[in-house]
């Protein structure tokens, strides 16, 4: 099934449903297993593989349920992490997500490293299945009509495994209500950016109930149109960052017994966009340009297929969940990194100011099927045990186009360098955790998951390039170095790299009384290696232009890097459980971990690290009108050693990258009657994030400033409809979200957020 499918079923469906003219209730209900996430407005989580309150669960769990994601016109993970204490993102524009939690990130800030094939430090899945890419850049996924979002900071060893080194987001879709009739939502939002273009949003979803309690479809669509905000003066074009976005799910749901549940899914979306974020350094914020001598584009789609079978057998519950996903992304983009690298290095021959762009060519394909137990006893023993299965298969294709090389190579070409790289993994997990309630208040929890992963990376021998710099040649004499000559020197050009490792995790749960639970638990994490861009590492081995056998051995591949996690906290509630107050303490021991190091830029494992801190949250109802929160974290993220680069130091103390040591979020939800038909909605939030650095080394130019954003919503809203006006960014502060700081050059560019965006939106209930 095609994205066209998707959208023509779901505009067929809104038209069929609107003529039809049945209320619908917009909550909708999950399976079983998954039910509704409020209750006496908590939500409900499945972190456990059973619908537990999130305050129930020991363990840092941020549960956003789907109202509060309306309410507060949440689009992407920027605005999921605005209210989540001690999770961070580096936003260098759509799909391009880079996510640290507690100190733990992945150190890519330029397009130019983009290509390293280092793993995120979270796993993320969709509906329960593995999302999670080869490359680490993490795709944002529409969140119009979810159930809610999970987010559990901190190593998920037992139920989900290798990668969730930093932790885990779960992504819900709605299921049908099977209530009987027709009913569904439509929304309409147009607004306009600061010093940039407008922008619209089209999304609709329709509920069918085939066979009232037992067979339902849900069908939900979206199409997102934002014309940029950043102007390119080398061409003359306004708002090249554009964004259009379209796609759609499908959720059949059947229910044939009380006791068996089958759930049918599939999403897909298609993204294009133009330039990346990235504006010249320094530039005006009130007046956002690039210089980039192309204006870029870049496709971004995937498509996911599952189903999701469960069968209560009483006491126990089995679920089995299979998933297809493919994700496909190309690129083209100005590349200032290589560009400043080809001047310093042909400039002496005649070739000055080169254009230098970078095209990419990523597909992820991944298959996975698991398999979970889940026991409900009355006695004091409960058990969750299963087995996962992972083949993936992951294909890196990039080239460095440089058009002015081409008079000075023979035969002429423009690429500068070139790669295809292939990586297939196959995983199989088991995994178990035990729960004994030695008494009513006291619980103990003791659980492992083995992973077992083999992961072979290959490259076309003839696939790749590459022109050195030799100093004093000229580039049309420089050597080619390709599989042909790693091969005489007696090298691979493919590489096993295995994992067999047993992950713990152990927790102790207490509750002081009804409202305040304690916990304390200990857990370990894993992400495993991967090999280096070959043309990089090719580049590190030719000094002078001679190459290094021995050298290019020692950078191609790098090894698994892990944490040691320890947790403990508090959960209360007061005032007849309308104040909320978590307390959490976190340290982290991030052993070997894997780093950006030297130029030409390579991933290594540069020594360990530690993190440690503090996270508060809260949230006060006042009343059926009036609720707040306020949320603040102090994190600690430092190297323990020190490691020379080749471009520099990491010095023990170093802070990690992307990590601000304080951040602090706050915000209003308002409902107040003003006739006996309408209310007067509206919601107030703000964030400051600290400072921090976007090098492992540290460079004084990679510190970035504190900020601050500030978003608010207020309209009028009945039973059938709403009309909000909002105001994105109130303050229009636009800062530098990351850098790009390339030794000797200086800062590179610098990539910042969406300025202040004033619209309204309009949705319909029917």
């Amino acid at each position: 099934m095609k994205l066209q499918m998707f959208t023509s079923a779901a505009a067929l469906a809104l038209s069929l449903s609107a003529g039809g003219g049945v209320a619908f209730a917009q909550t909708s209900n999950e399976t079983a297993a998954e039910s509704d996430i409020e209750i006496s407005d908590e939500i409900v989580v499945t972190a456990r593989f059973r619908a537990e309150s999130a305050q129930d669960i020991g363990a840092s769990i941020r549960g956003i349920g789907g109202d509060d994601i309306a309410q507060a016109g949440m689009t992407d993970f920027q605005d999921l992490a605005r209210r989540t204490p001690g999770v961070q993102l580096l936003d260098r524009g759509p799909n391009q997500n880079e996510i640290a939690i507690r100190g733990i990130s992945r150190p890519i800030t330029a397009a130019s490293t983009d290509t390293f094939t280092a793993r995120g430090v979270v796993t993320t899945f969709l509906d329960d299945v593995l999302v999670s890419t080869q490359s680490g850049n993490e795709r944002d996924f529409n969140l119009f009509d979810l159930n809610r979002v999970e987010i559990l900071r901190g190593p998920q060893p037992t139920y989900f495994g290798e990668g969730s080194v930093g932790g885990t987001i779960r992504y819900f879709t709605s299921d049908p209500s099977l209530d009987g009739g027709i009913g569904g939502i439509l929304s309409a939002t147009a607004s306009s950016t600061d010093d940039g273009g407008d922008n619209t949003n089209f999304q609709g979803s329709v509920d069918f109930t085939l066979i009232p309690d037992q067979l339902g479809v849900r069908v939900t669509g979206f199409q997102r149109s934002d014309e940029g905000f950043i102007d390119n003066t080398t061409l003359g074009q306004q708002d090249v960052n554009f964004l259009d976005s379209e796609g759609g799910r499908i959720v059949v749901l059947a229910r044939p017994t009380p006791a068996l549940s089958i759930r049918l899914f599939a999403n897909a979306a298609d993204d294009d966009s133009g330039a990346q974020w990235s504006i010249q350094p320094n530039s005006d914020p009130g007046a956002l340009r690039t210089n980039a001598p192309v204006r870029g584009q870049a496709s971004d789609s995937y498509e996911l297929y599952g189903a999701k079978i469960d069968y209560d057998f009483g006491p126990i519950t089995l679920t089995s969940i299979t998933g297809s996903y493919t994700r496909e992304r190309q690129s083209l983009f100005y590349d200032p990194t290589f560009t400043a690298q080809v001047n310093f290095l042909y400039g002496g021959f005649g070739l000055t100011n080169p254009v230098t762009t970078r095209s990419l060519g990523f597909t992820d394909d991944n298959f996975t099927q698991e398999f979970r137990l889940a026991s409900d006893f009355d006695g004091p023993l409960n058990f969750t045990a299963g087995l996962f299965y992972k083949d993936g298969t992951f294909i890196s294709n990039f080239a460095a186009l440089t058009p002015g090389i081409a008079a000075y190579t023979s035969p002429s070409s423009t690429v500068l360098t070139a790669g295809v790289t292939h990586f297939d993994t196959e995983q199989t997990s088991a995994f178990g955790e035990l729960t004994w309630d030695v008494t009513e208040r006291l619980r103990l929890i003791a659980g492992a998951r083995y992973v077992s992963e083999t992961q072979t990376a290959r490259f076309d021998p003839n696939g790749f390039v590459y022109l050195p710099a030799l100093g004093n040649l000229p580039p049309n004499v420089h050597p080619t170095v390709n599989g042909t000559v790693l091969a005489f020197a007696g090298l691979s050009t493919t590489f096993d790299l295995s994992l067999d490792r047993m992950l713990p995790r152990v927790a102790i749960e207490y509750d002081v009384t009804p409202d305040i639970l304690a916990y304390v638990s200990a857990s370990e994490g894993i992400r495993n290696g991967s090999i280096n861009p070959v043309v990089s590492v090719v580049t590190r081995a030719s000094p002078g232009g001679i190459f290094n056998p021995t050298t290019f051995a020692n950078f191609i591949t790098y090894d698994d890097d892990g944490v040691r996690a320890y947790d403990a906290g508090l959960k209360t509630r007061w005032l007849d459980q309308r104040l909320t107050v978590n307390v959490g303490l976190f340290y982290n021991d991030w052993r070997d971990i894997q780093t950006v190091v030297g130029s030409p830029a390579l991933i290594d494992n540069a020594g360990d690290a530690r993190s440690y801190g503090v996270e508060l949250e809260t949230a006060y109802f006042l009343n059926e009108n009036l609720s707040v929160y306020a949320d603040a974290a102090y994190t600690s993220a430092e190297f323990n050693d020190t490691t020379v680069t080749g471009s520099g130091v990491i010095a023990e103390g170093n802070r990690l990258t992307s990590v601000p040591e304080f951040t602090f979020s706050a915000g209003a939800d308002v409902s107040f009657p003003i006739t006996s038909d309408f209310d007067l909605i509206g919601h107030l939030d703000y964030q400051y994030i600290g400072d921090r650095f976007t090098t492992a080394e540290n460079i004084a130019a990679s510190k970035l400033p504190s900020f601050s954003l500030v978003n608010l919503r207020a309209g009028l809203s009945n039973d059938t409809w709403s009309l909000v006006a909002f105001a994105s960014n109130l303050t229009n502060e636009v800062e530098v979200q990351s850098s790009n700081v390339a030794p000797p050059f200086g800062v590179i560019e610098q990539f910042v957020n969406r300025p202040r965006t004033i619209g309204v939106e309009l949705t319909l209930n029917y």
